[in-house]
């Protein structure tokens, strides 16, 4: 899974034009092959499960390593997540630990994870096993396995997530909305801020988008205060989750979603068609399917297709 964040990397230059941040609400939702198949645009789904707010800019900047962008579209569940202290360790090291050890950004994550942990959690400042895995994982090296561990399996589907789950089908209950609103977590305010002066430094086009899933009342209060400050910021930002989202954006609750966090396969076509016309009307992207140049994503989806039926009929 986060091999997705690896495999960028392996795409030639300039051949992303949109690249998708955030959390599984991304990866498991939005099929960036199917994005070139109907509307010609060159997508990237760079994510990790969990995302932690913090490990948002630092994917950004990652991201312009290896591509220049003319969209970055950012998950708002880091944003609006309910604070899980017990689930942070686990899920910042999961973005830390998908860098070579030495790498560049593996230390600019780790330093960016523990400024955060450190004040959140009783996390040290100085947590050593965040910068070497062999401090924590060294009962690994007895199972003959090596901390490299993460395969460069998902190029031929530019991140978007392929699992036998995908095709699950769990009736969705309804979503508990509001009209008050409630901070952010201190830390989704500093880091939001963050992303923000980037963007404006480096003149990139931002979108911050939310997709499917069930909503309680907690969230859906912070919601409306992230609206706000998107609002506020001259940002955009397409909410598929409130009511006026779920009139215009309709999916089926009780065949269309895998879980109360993710759409399942039918569901995510339905979210990438609606999401990538969105994206087509609204944004000046070059329809690539035009160009030779990007004939590799017709060839990487096919594969993608091909891997699609191996995983229905093995369900």
């Amino acid at each position: 899974m986060r091999s997705t964040l690896q495999t960028i990397a392996d795409l030639p230059k300039e051949s992303v034009d949109v690249v998708l941040t955030g959390t599984s609400g991304i990866h498991c939702s939005f099929i960036p092959g199917r994005a070139y198949e109907k509307f010609g645009i060159a997508s990237y789904d760079l994510t990790v499960d969990g995302m932690q707010v913090w490990t948002v800019l630092p994917t950004i900047k990652y991201a312009l390593k290896y591509q220049q962008p003319k969209l970055f579209v950012i998950d708002m569940r880091p944003f609006i997540a309910s604070p899980e202290e017990e689930l942070m360790d686990v899920r910042s090291r999961y973005f830390n630990e998908v860098f070579p050890m030495y790498s560049y950004f593996r230390m600019i994550g780790v330093n960016q994870t523990l400024r955060y942990m450190s004040r959140i959690t009783d996390t040290s400042r100085l947590d050593m096993t965040y910068y070497f895995n062999v401090l924590r994982y060294h009962d690994m090296w007895q199972e003959d396995l090596t901390f490299n561990v993460l395969k460069k399996s998902y190029s031929y589907s530019f991140g978007y997530r392929l699992s036998v789950p995908q095709f699950s089908v769990n009736e969705m209950p309804d979503s508990v909305f509001s009209d008050k609103k409630m901070k952010l977590e201190w830390y989704a305010d500093e880091c939001l801020q963050e992303i923000l002066d980037f963007a404006k430094r480096m003149d990139l086009n931002l979108l911050f988008v939310n997709s499917p899933h069930l909503i309680d009342e907690d969230t859906a209060k912070r919601m409306n205060t992230l609206h706000a400050k998107l609002k506020k910021a001259g940002i955009p930002y397409v909410d598929f989750c409130t009511e006026k989202g779920e009139q215009t954006y309709v999916f089926d609750k009780k065949t269309d979603f895998r879980d109360t966090s993710h759409t399942n396969y039918d569901g995510s076509k339905k979210f990438t068609d609606y999401f990538a016309e969105y994206l087509n009307k609204h944004y000046d992207l070059d329809d690539r399917r035009k160009d030779e140049a990007f004939d590799f994503y017709v060839d990487a989806y096919e594969q993608t297709k091909k891997r699609i039926k191996q995983l229905k009929s093995s369900k």
